[in-house]
């Protein structure tokens, strides 16, 4: 990461497209850390960005640890591929010593940028939802057996063999984040909105 603040040379990140994960966080990330990148859009999938980066026409992409971790671990343990910065505040102890985006930031904006942009979307990726006006003792019990299912010994132990690593949110937390974002103050959504073009 200290080498690519220096850079003067644009990393190449494949990325899906607008509005994919691969696309957004490196671009919020860039614009907050000040990162020469150039964010190449258009591939179908990370297989595709994983062979892209393999053959050297992209230098890197941003993705999901669990997948990165369960489809590139021939090229990690042999160091052909290397984690270089995590982009959330939580960390898998596997890359517990890797630094954190927030690591590298100079001023209060630059994090609340990736907080907002980067940890709260992370946190929201794929969210359990439902419909408006479901009754509240309908959604604490089903919050609760969610909660209990996580934490269903078989269920771990399924999650474990498929080399998952189970990372939720609450329902109040993620219900606490969602509240957030919409309370966003001006000035920072027009600071993602412009890292984001």
């Amino acid at each position: 990461m200290q080498q690519w603040q220096v850079s003067k040379k644009a990393i190449k990140i494949g990325s899906i497209g607008p509005g994919d994960f691969t696309y957004e966080v490196p671009k919020i990330v860039g614009y907050a850390l000040n990162l020469l990148m150039q964010v190449v859009a258009g591939y179908k999938g990370t297989a595709e960005i994983r062979l892209a980066v393999e053959n050297g026409e992209v230098d890197g992409v941003c993705m999901d640890w669990n997948s990165v971790r369960s489809t590139w671990r021939k090229a990690l343990d042999s160091g052909d591929v290397t984690v270089i910065v995590r982009i959330t505040s939580t960390s898998d102890p596997e890359i517990s010593r890797v630094p954190s985006a927030v690591d590298f930031t100079r001023k209060p904006e630059e994090r609340k940028l990736i907080e907002v942009g980067v940890d709260d979307r992370g946190a929201i990726f794929r969210p359990y939802v439902l419909p408006p006006e479901v009754p509240l003792d309908r959604v604490k019990v089903l919050r609760r057996a969610f909660s209990d299912t996580l934490k269903d010994s078989d269920f771990l132990a399924d999650a474990k063999r498929s080399h998952l690593n189970i990372d939720a949110v609450s329902g109040d937390e993620l219900e606490k984040i969602v509240s957030g974002l919409f309370r966003l103050d001006s000035a920072v959504a027009s600071k993602l909105s412009e890292g984001l073009r």
